[in-house]
């Protein structure tokens, strides 16, 4: 098989992965479909052109298991302490308000995510009885080993001695989960990519999807909210992975922080329809049939990070040719003004525009350099409540609220911002001046070193908007001087 073949064929198994799959193959995972197509050819006598041939049109079950020795997970009980308080909390809300409590964890892999689920729900609930928790993964021989319920010391590794104690039996060196706990626990070998849009609308109270989107391509991981979004009911709970966001995947969410911890909820009010008083089986939770998806499909143009700039102070709708002609015409001689510090004839020039014009990041900026906090605050949050993952409106909240005094409250938009955007300098640096002003040297120079890494490729429109002036040049300068000061200090 000659190199060029080889890559050929590597790339032809990546495509049909992705197709089937949704799995987004880094290139330094080649070498796992190279092992791949070299193994299960030889078992079979083919070459893997043949072997290739045969998987188009087989069933997915060993391209699962591809998936699954890919996405071998670290996890275990109790993982991300400001998640687990989030969900003990509204497990109790939830439990206060409804007959029954139904959980999705979605990518469960061994079963230790869905068992803290239950443990919480035992531990808030008066009848944990009426939690019903499904457990769905892709790795068959994960889920085997979740449906023993048997773990090592090291899976507890977070698990606290009084939970220990209460909810697991200690048995030659492996601790087993009580019947109490594993009789909440469904466990089902799904393909989400494939079968998510067999769950029935409005099924889930709470889905927790932690650290699968990671491992999907743009269009599989939109496809995959979207669904999640139409199992969850309104108002449902969506915790993901702490590195991943919803920002370009999705609008049906709002963004909530709560216990230094971030988590989703679907848009809407949450019905008030009856429930039983026993949870729904989960047969009951599938659709008959898939129904067909209603996401576009088409991959963007762009990524997420290069759509329209977020200080646009003339949002989209639909504008006639000569209204949009006049907006940008006022967009540019805005920023012209901005740029020289002009500033209340910037502001004047927006408000003459009309149009949306005041709900505008632009415009925001400019009413908190005038000194008007609380109208500022008010544009990012009109900002927010239309797209409540944008992370420029988040840090001017921050702003606004340094300027109020309210410092934590401050940090609090600071890290949404992040969260949303982990290339935005701006919001790093100023965590870290505000850590150093709350004594809190280690967390001010892990800010202020991430902004130095961040600042050299931070984007024009964001430096001329939050930069105060300054250059790139001397951005780096600030941002080597506040670090120099805590390493000091």
């Amino acid at each position: 098989m000659t190199e060029a073949l080889a890559l050929a064929e590597v790339q032809r198994l990546r495509a049909l992965v992705t197709e089937r799959l949704g799995f987004r193959f880094d290139p330094e995972r080649v070498h796992d479909l190279t092992a791949f197509l070299l193994r299960n050819g030889r078992a079979r006598g083919v070459p893997p052109a043949a072997y290739l041939d045969e998987l188009l049109l087989a069933e997915d079950a060993e391209l699962l298991d591809l998936a699954a020795a890919y996405t071998i997970p670290e996890t275990y009980f109790f993982r991300d302490t400001g998640q687990m308080e989030v969900l003990r909390e509204e497990l109790r809300r939830l439990g206060e308000q409804r007959p029954c409590v139904r959980v999705l964890s979605a990518g469960c892999a061994s079963g230790e995510e869905p068992y803290t689920v239950a443990m919480l729900a035992h531990a808030e609930l008066a009848r944990p009885e009426h939690v019903s928790i499904l457990g769905v993964d892709v790795n068959g021989a994960l889920l085997e080993l979740a449906r023993r319920g048997r773990y090592t010391a090291w899976s507890l590794r977070k698990t606290p001695e009084a939970e220990k104690r209460r909810y697991f039996v200690e048995r030659e060196g492996r601790f087993e989960i009580r019947e109490s706990v594993k009789r909440l626990v469904t466990f089902e070998r799904r393909n989400l990519v494939r079968e998510a849009t067999a769950f029935a609308s409005e099924s889930f109270d709470i889905v927790l999807c932690r650290n699968v989107l990671m491992y999907l391509s743009p269009r599989a991981a939109r496809e995959l909210v979207h669904e999640l979004a139409r199992a969850l009911v309104p108002g449902g709970l969506l915790l993901l992975g702490h590195a991943e966001t919803l920002r370009g995947l999705s609008d049906d969410f709002e963004l909530g922080h709560a216990r230094e911890a971030f988590f989703h909820r679907r848009r809407g009010r949450a019905a008030g329809r009856r429930q039983s008083s026993r949870p729904t089986p989960f047969g009951a939770r599938w659709r008959s049939e898939p129904a067909p998806r209603t996401v576009r499909t088409e991959e963007p143009s762009s990524p997420p990070s290069a759509r329209e700039p977020a200080f646009a102070p003339f949002p989209s709708g639909a504008p006639t040719p000569a209204s949009k002609k006049a907006r940008d015409e006022g967009l540019r001689l805005a920023l012209d003004l901005f740029r020289r510090e002009r500033y209340r004839e910037a502001l004047d020039l927006l408000d003459r525009a009309g149009g949306d014009g005041g709900s505008s990041l632009l415009r925001g900026v400019l009413l908190l350099l005038a000194g008007n906090v609380s109208e500022a605050a008010a544009c990012a949050d009109r900002l927010i409540e239309r797209d409540a993952l944008d992370a420029s409106a988040h840090y001017l909240l921050a702003l606004c609220a340094e300027q109020a005094g309210e410092l934590d409250l401050a940090i609090a938009h600071d890290e949404a911002a992040t969260y949303l955007d982990s290339s935005f300098a701006m919001p790093r640096m100023h965590l870290g001046r505000l850590f150093r002003r709350k004594g809190r040297s280690d967390l001010a120079q892990r800010e202020l070193r991430a902004a130095l890494r961040l600042v050299g490729r931070e984007t024009e429109e964001r430096l001329s908007l939050f930069g105060g002036g300054f250059s790139r040049h001397a951005w780096l300068e600030l941002c080597r001087a506040e670090l120099s000061r805590c390493e000091g200090s």
